[in-house]
């Protein structure tokens, strides 16, 4: 994270005291302006949120093209992998049962 100095950074010192009671609260009120802003960015729901509208994102960009239509491809890769899965635990879930019934 780069902190770059704002427009105050740069302005000259003040030398009237209501100047600087001015600068001061209003630094003050940028500084509460930025507590309040990442205080928010990092509550669990926001972050939970940003994090699953990501996960959504990404899901859908892996399967679909630029122009909305399905990529067949990947759906079908996906669909064989759940398969698989799933015929390896009926088969290894059988075996046991095999093996416990002798």
């Amino acid at each position: 994270m780069t902190i770059t100095p704002g427009p105050a950074a740069q302005a000259p010192i003040p030398q009237d005291p209501v100047a600087i009671q001015a600068a001061i609260a209003e630094r003050q009120r940028r500084l509460a302006a930025t507590v309040d802003e990442l205080n928010h960015r990092l509550q669990p729901k926001v972050l939970g949120r940003q994090i699953a509208d990501d996960a959504q994102r990404k899901a859908q960009n892996a399967v679909t093209r630029e122009d909305g239509s399905l990529r067949a491809e990947r759906i079908a890769a996906v669909v064989a992998l759940i398969s698989a899965y799933i015929a390896l635990v009926v088969w290894r879930r059988s075996r046991k049962r095999a093996k416990h019934a002798r």
